[in-house]
């Protein structure tokens, strides 16, 4: 890209701002390559290929530079290679930091980001160096080179006897290097390229004809390197993408550790009893007609706090008799060994995952694992909530469900030689009330702006207080936030608070009543005055702040304190005037603006 500027303003003579202006066609480019990857990448989940095609494109475009770009080739055919070299970036700058951020867990994505920030600064840094070195080593011998093969020909050896070319002093530099070549130094071309432009076109074509043959070997040494970076992409394993926020995602894998904690206390519970639990074969058991409405399965909440006790229960009590334990019995034969979970292929665990009010909860995560703590199975859940994992066969399991800032559930689950349904209830998140009220007369201040936001700073929650004030978050995680409260004609407040689950979470914010100072600047006449600027000071001298009037000579300061100030308006001769405001004004003030009469 460095490159690109300098052949618009070496080779093709323009300013550095119409060089700038030329290179559009590489930044739409780039526009359109990542808007359309982003759009791709979201509906589809596929971001590999992207990076595949981009640096394919900027290969492409590099040699297109180093082969087909000339000292007189047309710029629209140049703009066509931007174009081509921008769509190439765009596929790879953005996909690239996606798959980094994806590629790590959660906690990890801001070190992450930043690491590829880093990397890709040092390399632009390096590359720079090395390129630019590469175009001054050369460009001086390739200059020469170019004025050697041009004296031979008839158009410079006419342009070195052409009378006007000769008394001409924009020539002199060119003929008196031409006269002394053992004193000519053609790289510094680099440094001040400006006299370029004022040469006769015939002496200034080897200029031109060194600097873009010098810039063909830049141009051929990033095409190998970008090569080597498009072999390294098919190497990229190509990570799903996550449905949820970064935010969201560390919230439910702290879950899903927690969970894994339960379950790790279910299994060692389960080992001290001593000894596996036996597989329930679901016609046996003696169940007559009072048990066919029974479930196929006992589930009980973790951890299990009496696995011990069915042991006494017997096996031959009824399933569906009021006093059997919903467990079934532990007996001397060992359950299946722990390598069978390998193979998920035994009866499925279906049901509905649903929010304390009994909605159903969309994109759920449920975790299925045994009883020694090793993961069989994870799924999501669909938009009605349901979600199905196969087990490995009968016995005990257990099953986990999670799901951003709700609260997590843990259970054990009893699989029989039958499907079982089987249905999770995850807590709300906690909730955020208030209201908010003027600091003087205790009055609600409806229409107030509430913003809450995390420790990051990331807004989480907002929402405008109804007529008596009050306003409610719910959904939010348990912890640290900020409220910030903004109100016209009050003065904006910031106020930490502490969102914990089970507790009310109310919270009062109070607002400063704010002044404002508003008017129009006017000639003797009465005459708007438009684009006046006026300065309010404070009675220490104090800019508190400046404002420019409109095309009707109106102006306006807000969030003010009480107190005196002084009023400057300038555009004509300046005029001070002293006002004073309250606590809670809205003052109009007209500043008339005029000059001395002529005498």
């Amino acid at each position: 890209m460095l490159m690109i500027p300098q052949y618009l303003q070496i080779v093709k003579g323009a300013s550095p701002t119409s060089s700038g202006l030329q290179m559009l066609p590489l930044m739409a480019g780039m526009f359109i390559a990542s808007i359309a990857s982003g759009q791709i990448t979201a509906k589809t989940g596929r971001y590999k290929i992207f990076p595949i095609i981009g640096t394919a494109l900027m290969i492409a475009a590099m040699l297109l530079f180093h082969f087909r770009v000339q000292w007189d080739t047309p710029l629209w055919e140049t703009m066509i290679y931007m174009l081509v070299f921008g769509l190439g970036l765009g596929g790879c700058m953005q996909t690239l930091v996606l798959a980094v951020q994806n590629a790590v867990p959660p906690r990890d994505m801001g070190v992450a980001t930043a690491s590829s920030t880093f990397f890709r600064q040092m390399g632009a840094t390096a590359g720079t160096a090395v390129f630019l070195s590469v175009l001054f080593s050369t460009v001086g011998d390739k200059i020469s080179a170019a004025f050697k093969d041009a004296v031979s020909t008839e158009r410079f050896q006419a342009a070195l006897h052409d009378p006007a070319v000769l008394h001409d002093p924009a020539n002199k530099p060119v003929l008196d290097m031409l006269k002394h070549p053992g004193n000519a130094d053609s790289s510094g071309v680099l440094s001040d390229s400006s006299f370029i432009q004022h040469l006769d076109p015939r002496l200034a074509e080897p200029f031109k004809r060194g600097f873009a043959d010098s810039m063909h070997t830049v141009f051929l040494m990033g095409a190998i390197v970008v090569a080597l970076a498009f072999v390294l992409m098919w190497f990229i394993k190509e990570v799903p993408l996550r449905q949820i926020s970064g935010l969201q995602a560390r919230a439910q894998a702290d879950a899903e550790a927690e969970a894994e904690a339960d379950a790790d206390a279910v299994a060692k519970s389960a080992k001290s009893a001593g000894g596996a639990v036996e597989a329930v074969d679901g016609a046996a058991g003696g169940a007559g007609a009072d048990s066919a409405g029974a479930d196929d399965a006992a589930v009980t909440p973790a951890p299990a706090e009496s696995s011990g006790s069915s042991e006494s229960s017997g096996s031959s009590d009824p399933a569906g008799t009021p006093g059997a334990d919903p467990v079934p019995a532990l007996s001397g034969a060992s359950a299946p060994p722990a390598d069978r979970g390998f193979g998920t292929t035994g009866p499925e665990i279906r049901g509905t995952v649903r929010d304390g009010d009994g909605r159903p909860v969309a994109r759920a995560a449920v975790t299925l694992i045994s009883v020694d703590g090793r993961q069989l199975g994870r799924t999501s859940t669909e938009a009605d909530g349901g979600y199905a994992l196969p087990t490995t066969g009968a016995g005990t399991y257990v099953l986990i469900g999670s799901a951003g800032a709700r609260q997590p559930q843990a259970v054990t689950v009893v699989v029989s030689g039958e499907p079982v349904s089987f249905d999770l209830a995850l807590g709300g998140a906690a909730g955020l009330s208030g209201e908010v009220r003027a600091e003087k007369g205790d009055a609600p201040v409806p229409g107030a702006l509430v913003v809450a936001t995390d420790v990051t700073g990331e807004v989480v929650a907002s929402g405008v207080a109804g007529p008596d004030g009050g306003f409610a978050f719910g959904e939010l995680a348990p912890g640290s936030y900020t409220l910030a409260v903004s109100a016209e004609r009050h003065r904006p407040s910031a106020l930490p608070v502490e969102v914990t689950s089970g507790n009310r979470n109310w919270y009062e914010v109070r607002l400063t009543p704010g002044a404002q100072v508003r008017g129009t600047v006017r000639t003797a006449h009465g005459s708007p005055v438009d684009d006046a600027r006026v300065t309010l000071l404070d009675p220490a001298g104090n800019v508190v702040g400046t404002a420019t009037s409109g095309q009707d000579g109106e102006y306006v300061f807000t969030d003010l304190d009480s107190g005196e100030y002084t009023l400057i308006a300038s555009g004509y001769p300046p005029v001070a005037t002293p006002l004073r405001l309250e606590a809670a004004g809205h003052g109009d003030f007209d500043i008339e603006l005029g000059h001395d009469p002529v005498r």
